[in-house]
């Protein structure tokens, strides 16, 4: 007896001898392990970033697993394991008989037989203490967490037993509050992020009218640059005075309203009067959501962005640089360079930076950014095109950008395609033509060879188009980016009825020589010699462009206002920073007030966004939700460009969307299990099992469908292609 029990002992005590299958599982495990440390610690600039969004986003599911966990020891269910991350486990631990378990690199989570087989190795470090249930334990994988209940599995089903601490044994009651003490943990966790905000004090986009675009509705509102929103859609959000609504609030009712419907909104004008309008979003051409055309307000600082590295290098600009002057006039605003951009005429905008230097007054740098021209302008009213001139004449067709997929579908089919720089002299029957009049030709010759002829390095060349419908579009097109040639003066043709008459028809293509017996070479002169002579009549002589052939013609030169049609616009469009305003609270009763506020806000805003996901019309569907994917490169984003304090707000709105997702009626999460319990009080008798598991494979079927939609499009928006 004795001898057998000496073996026993020696059995227990001896660690087993891990076979090579296992030991090899172990090596490859480790070496994965440094390669990932190694490349951490090679792009910390990059993987921090990343390692932090993780963590918070894993956070926020472990704050809702903690729900469960509390509500469950409140009530006496027993729970196996609690776990931060996935498995494999870095470390678990749990209280055994005079001491600490702790196992290193452990499969699974709650192992009850033979522990130190499920791990690399195991100790127990001494204490006075009772066996406790549950292990502790720590992952490698930090997308998540879990608690593991006696009695509750999702898509098992679990016989019942005479243990009153399985969760099959705990009434309705006890059982309805640990489901839903996940959701109200979320809740919790996020009042706790808003109000430490609101005391601390977040940097959000005010809702301040930045620009307006043309033919929209904040452009029929009458909304000036300056303007605020102090109540949008009934709701201002205000605490002792302060207000809370921030620029996403404008963009959200936007998109979340029911098609056709006007959002009202209060505005604070520059004048200080509060003026009551309302706006029906509108989704214009190519636009993914209805807007109101309302730009944010800007500053004058160059921003980093994704991607500026090349633009920095070509203009020799850095982030922080501030703009001082565009033009030879003084900004103040971001609104003002803007304006400047698309009403200077010149080839280029000259602009002057002055560059911060540490411990010194800075020093100034100045560049020039070229100026394109838009070959047309909307006339009236819908979508007409009209084309842009000069006191109605007309400049030539310049190639501004040929489009890549249209350049490659020319080369597969062996042909030539236009290249930048290129002026049309001709297509098809048509001699100088206009943006409109190759418009209309491009519509003809759908699917046909369109001959064009342009001028190429001072030589002619023969092209062979061939317009085509692209996938998604219900027009052709040729595939480019037309500007107008605006260096030389030569003029495509000059519209009858306008400013220029004559006694004889001035025909297409010729050469502007003098205005008002000033020598002009390009339409930057011509602009410079009619605009000092705004309302007055002037002379215009010409010659038709390679013939002595020459002629004269008189200019009713417009109103100033008027002589002009055509706007220009930046090649490069300088990134600055969006303007910002701090929202603090006064006192921690104000930043209590503000997280309630944050919190409905948030759960208003999850709940408008599922109503919308099944409105008819709605521009909201489920390609535009996020998945884990878009998640972290939205979490990545705003850690690097907007701080910390952003990131919060970030995971306290996330936090708040994952309690409405969990706790919606569908089987397999928290709102379903609530929708049987509710069943089953109701009835007086569960749901059978089998029905209940087969619902739970249906649930985690659509979760699983849904998570893979949803995580592909948010692949195809990390890698440009949606």
């Amino acid at each position: 007896m004795s001898e057998i029990e000496n073996n026993t002992d020696n059995t227990q005590q001896s660690p087993a001898k891990p076979d090579m299958a296992k030991k090899a599982n172990w090596a490859a495990m480790f070496v994965t392990i440094a390669v990932v440390l190694y490349l951490i610690a090679a792009n910390w600039a990059v993987s921090s970033i990343i390692i932090v969004a993780l963590l918070g986003f894993t956070a926020m599911i472990v704050i809702h697993e903690l729900g469960h966990f509390v509500a469950a020891r409140s009530v006496g269910v027993a729970c196996e394991a609690f776990s931060i991350g996935f498995g494999p486990f870095l470390l678990a631990v749990k209280q055994v008989e005079n001491g600490l378990r702790v196992r290193i690199m452990a499969k699974t989570s709650g192992v009850k037989e033979n522990p130190e087989q499920d791990c690399m190795f195991m100790f127990t470090i001494p204490r006075k203490c009772k066996e406790g249930e549950t292990e502790y334990c720590l992952g490698l994988l930090p997308l998540g967490g879990f608690v593991k209940m006696l009695g509750q599995e999702d898509t098992n089903i679990v016989e019942k037993d005479d243990n009153p601490k399985n969760f099959q044994n705990k009434s309705v009651g006890a059982r309805f509050l640990i489901v839903s003490a996940g959701v109200v943990f979320n809740v919790i966790g996020a009042f706790v992020i808003f109000t430490a905000l609101a005391l601390y004090g977040i940097e959000k986009m005010p809702p301040v009218v930045g620009g307006v675009l043309e033919d929209t509705p904040a452009y029929r509102a009458g909304l000036e640059p300056g303007d605020e929103f102090v109540e949008i859609g009934g709701v201002s959000m205000s605490v002792k005075g302060k207000p809370n609504l921030d620029f996403t609030h404008i963009t959200r009712a936007a998109i979340l309203s029911r098609p056709g419907s006007e959002v009202p909104f209060k505005v604070l004008e520059s004048d200080g009067d509060i003026r009551e309008i309302t706006m029906v979003p509108e989704k214009g051409a190519g636009d993914q959501f209805p807007k109101f055309g309302i730009m944010p307000m800007s500053t004058l600082e160059i921003a980093e962005v994704d991607g500026g590295e090349e633009l920095f290098e070509k203009y020799d600009i850095k982030p922080g640089d501030m703009i001082v002057e565009a033009n030879g006039k003084l900004l103040k605003s971001g609104v003002e360079l803007e304006d400047m951009m698309i009403s200077v005429f010149k080839p280029a905008l000259p602009v002057k930076l002055l560059r911060k230097q540490n411990g010194g007054d800075g020093s100034f740098v100045s560049i020039d950014i070229p100026l394109n021209a838009s070959p047309s302008y909307a006339s009236g009213s819908g979508d007409k095109l009209a084309d842009a001139s000069l006191c109605s004449i007309v400049p030539r067709l310049l190639v501004e950008q040929p489009g890549e997929e249209a350049a490659e579908r020319a080369e597969q089919q062996g042909r030539d395609f236009f290249k930048s720089g290129d002026i049309v002299i001709k297509a098809a029957d048509i001699e100088y033509p206009s943006f409109t009049e190759f418009r209309s030709l491009t519509e003809q010759y759908s699917g046909k060879s369109m001959p064009v002829t342009v001028i190429r390095d001072s030589s002619e060349v023969s092209l062979e188009l061939v317009p085509y419908v692209p996938e998604g579009s219900d027009s052709p097109k040729v595939g480019v980016v037309f500007g107008l040639d605006l260096n030389s003066n030569v003029a495509a043709y000059i519209k009858k009825d306008g400013f220029v008459s004559s006694y004889t028809d001035i025909p297409r293509g010729v050469k502007i020589k003098s205005i008002d017996g000033k020598e002009v070479k390009s339409f930057f002169e011509m602009d410079e010699v009619l605009s000092g002579l705004a309302g007055e009549r002037v002379s215009m002589t010409f010659e038709a462009n390679g013939t002595d052939s020459r002629g004269s013609a008189v200019i009713n030169a417009a109103e100033e206002d008027k002589i002009n049609e055509i706007q220009m616009y930046p090649q490069d469009y300088l990134p600055t920073a969006q303007l910002l305003r701090e929202y603090k609270a006064d006192g921690v009763i104000a930043g209590v007030q503000t997280g309630v506020y944050m919190i409905y806000d948030s759960l208003s805003q999850a709940y408008a966004t599922l109503k919308a996901l099944f409105m008819k019309d709605s521009s909201v569907g489920a390609k535009e939700l996020s998945g884990p994917v878009g998640i972290a490169q939205l979490s990545y984003k705003m850690i690097k460009y907007r701080g910390l304090a952003s990131f919060l707000n970030l995971m306290g709105l996330i936090s708040c969307l994952l309690a409405v997702m969990n706790f919606l009626p569908i089987p397999i999460v928290d709102g379903g299990h609530a929708v049987l319990l509710i069943i089953e009080k109701i009835k007086g008798s569960p749901v059978n099992m089998k029905v209940q598991q087969a619902l739970m494979y249906v649930g985690l079927a659509l979760i699983l469908l849904l998570f893979v939609y949803v995580t592909f499009h948010d692949i195809l928006r990390l890698i440009g292609l949606e």
